[in-house]
């Protein structure tokens, strides 16, 4: 049984959110964000935003009621945390970073 894991390990699976947690991705995790930091652009769950908050707490915060509102966020690759999807592969329909391209997508064609 599950017991006292934290709600965001328990909900975390290998679902692609539209909104992923901009932390727990660059760490390897999954997790849906619900809070967006307009001044830091990253996207963060329930547990991440505690950890932004006790260092930035005058960052302006934006819920998910207003993600209309959420500005562009970078992508980052899950294979190699921190490097940025910068280039989409349309061989294999999906974006990537450059190490991946140098890796895994050598003939890909950059859009």
């Amino acid at each position: 049984m599950a017991t006292g894991l934290r709600a965001s390990v328990l909900h975390a699976g290998d679902f692609e959110y539209d909104y992923p947690c901009t932390e727990c991705q660059e760490h390897g995790l999954n997790s849906e964000a619900v809070y967006f930091c307009q001044n830091c652009t990253r996207q963060f769950c329930g547990l991440c935003i505690k950890q932004h908050d006790r260092f930035y707490r005058r960052h302006p915060i934006l819920g998910t009621e207003k993600r209309d509102f959420w500005g562009k966020v970078k992508s980052t690759c899950k294979l190699h945390p921190g490097e940025e999807m910068m280039v989409f592969c349309r061989d294999h329909g999906h974006s990537c970073c450059v190490e991946c391209q140098k890796e895994l997508h050598r003939t890909i064609r950059v859009i």
